[in-house]
């Protein structure tokens, strides 16, 4: 069984913004490639490898009733270091900061 870490949040925002200001949040990462479908909301991207791993795998998931499920998983280690939860907790930073320059320049 792989390392994972897992974290799902609800807004009250509309699904583009929603969609969009993950794609960014996840665009910040230095990764190692990025595909997404904006049509069914996932976001997929691979970290480079690192001295604690193999890299990570990142899926972020945005619904329609304004959930965004983000998870974190090695790519092939026992032991994660913190890495996968490393991982989302930025995903989070850069998402609240990315909606905190909006609403500033809005």
């Amino acid at each position: 069984m792989q390392p994972n870490f897992e974290e799902t949040k609800q807004f009250s925002i509309n699904y583009d913004e929603l969609f969009m200001t993950s794609l960014e949040a996840i665009k910040a990462f230095e990764l190692e490639r990025i595909a997404y479908d904006e049509e069914s909301g996932s976001i997929t991207a691979k970290t480079s490898n690192s001295l604690e791993s193999l890299g990570e795998d990142i899926q972020i998931q945005v619904d329609h009733d304004g959930n965004i499920y983000a998870r974190s998983e090695s790519a092939c280690a026992f032991i994660d270091w913190s890495k996968n939860e490393t991982n989302i907790t930025k995903f989070w930073e850069n998402f609240y900061a990315i909606l905190e320059d909006a609403e500033e320049n809005a």
